[in-house]
């Protein structure tokens, strides 16, 4: 898991994971999410099962926390285009990967225009980090 705040730019002490909680409908989205920190800095990740295509995880975002938000073009390396949804407004950057029924995201605070780029590395770390955890 230190690969993941790694590359989103992090580096310092060993990664600990802090909280972690599963949530969601079954059979529908059912989703674990837990922060990744090192030391005083770190990264959200989250990852489950989905119905959701790229295109509703974004209106999700909208009706949730993020109904200022808006896709940002950034790209992430190594996932098809078409899998991925950069989202962010002025307190979040959200990278996902949705693909075959299965979701990855990477999430911070919005820090500066580089927040987006930051997730959008991180973002097919966290998917081969969880690919591997899950077998």
């Amino acid at each position: 898991m230190g690969d993941v705040p790694e590359a989103a730019g992090f580096d310092g002490d060993a990664v600990e994971i802090v909280g972690g909680f599963v949530h969601g409908a079954p059979d529908e989205s059912e989703t674990a999410t837990c922060n990744l920190r090192q030391g005083e800095e770190g990264v959200g990740l989250s990852y489950g099962t989905t119905l959701r295509d790229p295109e509703q995880h974004e209106a999700a975002l909208r009706r949730g926390n993020m109904s200022d938000g808006a896709r940002v073009d950034v790209e992430v390396p190594g996932l098809p285009e078409d899998e991925v949804v950069v989202f962010g407004n002025e307190e979040m950057v959200v990278a996902a990967w949705i693909g075959d029924g299965f979701y990855v995201s990477v999430a911070d605070r919005y820090e500066d225009e580089g927040t987006a780029e930051r997730m959008a590395e991180a973002l097919p770390v966290a998917v081969e980090v969880v690919a591997d955890a899950l077998g």
